[in-house]
């Protein structure tokens, strides 16, 4: 029996700890970047966060010149969460969000 060979090979269980009482943050707003180059010109993290916005209030009755004023200043979004990834875990995301909304037919 090879010991390399099974420590490559190992399957372990695991369990999410943490406050599982607390509500779930609400995001609406997500932003993906690349990070630095390395020396051969490619990137080996992604950049990711995650975070709300809230819509401006806008009313039927609102003059044009009320309006070009909400268009002239940015929305501010407030970030929740910020995340690095490496292309390989950035990939493991993707697939596990596909898989996800392909299991409850929202893509097929």
């Amino acid at each position: 029996m090879n010991m390399q060979n099974d420590a490559e090979n190992i399957q372990l269980q695991m369990q999410w700890v943490g406050d599982m009482v607390s509500p779930p943050a609400i995001v609406n707003q997500f932003m993906l970047q690349a990070g630095p180059n390395t020396l051969d010109g490619r990137t080996d993290t992604h950049h990711l966060t995650v975070g709300y916005v809230t819509p401006p209030f806008l009313v039927p009755e609102m003059p044009p010149e009320a309006l070009e004023a909400l268009a002239s200043q940015p929305v501010p979004v407030l970030p929740l969460g910020r995340f690095v990834l490496t292309e390989p875990r950035l990939v493991d995301l993707y697939t596990i969000i596909g898989n996800h909304l392909r299991q409850v037919g929202a893509i097929n």
